[in-house]
């Protein structure tokens, strides 16, 4: 018994030190009212707002490098509005799909960026595919962007949420062709 009275003063005192509520966080003029920090005192989640266990706002959380891997929005504590994920896959190249979130769901047009810091080759986003969702939050389409921003490759899903239609596209923007047929190479090994 006195064990675990221990343990919950302890957690209780740590989770008072790390889950301090803070009411001075303001980031690009919007003031956050949550902030969790790790062992080292680092911010890992910041929330503009958390009453009675509900999350409301924007939230900003960070993984344990300190990088940004997620920007979410919510409403009565269900993802709901602009959200913006974040993937480091090699350390200087990193990725960003952003859209809007309706009840937990992806829906309308994503965007998929990618930056890499590898020298300064691209400093800023450069699109790289869209996808398309309705309002359940099932795949309608994907496309693929040449490197000057026109769709590459189009790709259309049915209701089993495999592909059915293909359209490929010229780097000026043209419909070079369109089929219902497989269009992948499949090579037997």
């Amino acid at each position: 018994m006195r064990k675990l009275v221990t343990y919950i003063l302890a957690n209780f005192f740590v989770l008072i030190l790390f889950a301090q509520k803070k009411s001075d966080t303001i980031i690009h003029n919007v003031q956050y009212n949550w902030v969790q920090y790790d062992l080292n005192k680092n911010p890992y989640e910041i929330g503009q707002d958390y009453r009675n266990g509900v999350k409301n706002g924007t939230w900003i959380y960070r993984d344990q490098s300190g990088r940004i891997y997620q920007i979410v929005t919510y409403t009565n504590d269900t993802l709901s509005g602009c959200a913006a994920y974040f993937e480091y896959l090699n350390d200087p190249i990193a990725t960003k799909s952003s859209g809007l979130v309706l009840n937990g769901n992806k829906v309308g047009e994503w965007i998929y960026e990618i930056k890499a810091n590898r020298n300064q080759q691209w400093r800023f986003w450069k699109k790289n595919g869209i996808l398309l969702y309705d309002l359940t939050g099932r795949l309608i389409s994907r496309s693929t962007l040449h490197k000057n921003g026109t769709k590459y490759f189009e790709a259309f899903y049915d209701l089993k949420g495999e592909e059915c239609y293909w359209k490929f596209y010229s780097k000026n923007g043209e419909l070079l062709r369109e089929t219902n047929e497989y269009p992948y190479i499949i090579v037997a090994l």
